[in-house]
């Protein structure tokens, strides 16, 4: 099998579970960007909360509530209000898009959250 193959039965597993916390730790990383959207925009269809732990922008992008953690200290908003107030999220955003990522405005449909759905 495959990491990607290994990561979606990994991924199903989890989406069947009833518990009702899911942490999404890199679970994506070796999914194709249409596989990794399905399958956090199915988990944030679910009861419960989820965590997604990630360093792509495309999972940054979906989620309503971001949490970046610099050591010092911790900032949770928006895209939008993250790239206005922490230095370290532009940073890391720039680095993404010139990696190769999806520039944010491309971003489809948002999950609830990365640090809880409501």
């Amino acid at each position: 099998m495959s990491a990607g193959e290994r990561q979606l039965i990994a991924l199903t597993r989890a989406y069947l579970s009833p518990a009702p916390i899911a942490v999404l730790d890199e679970a994506t990383c070796h999914l194709d960007p249409v596989a990794e959207s399905r399958a956090e925009l199915a988990f944030a269809r679910l009861p419960g909360t989820v965590v997604v732990i990630a360093h792509r922008v495309s999972s940054a992008l979906r989620a309503r509530r971001i949490l970046v953690l610099d050591g010092t200290e911790a900032l949770t908003g928006t895209h939008e209000t993250l790239l206005a107030a922490s230095p370290l999220y532009r940073d890391l955003v720039g680095h993404w898009c010139a990696a190769g990522e999806p520039a944010p405005a491309a971003a489809e449909g948002r999950a609830p959250s990365v640090t809880g759905r409501t």
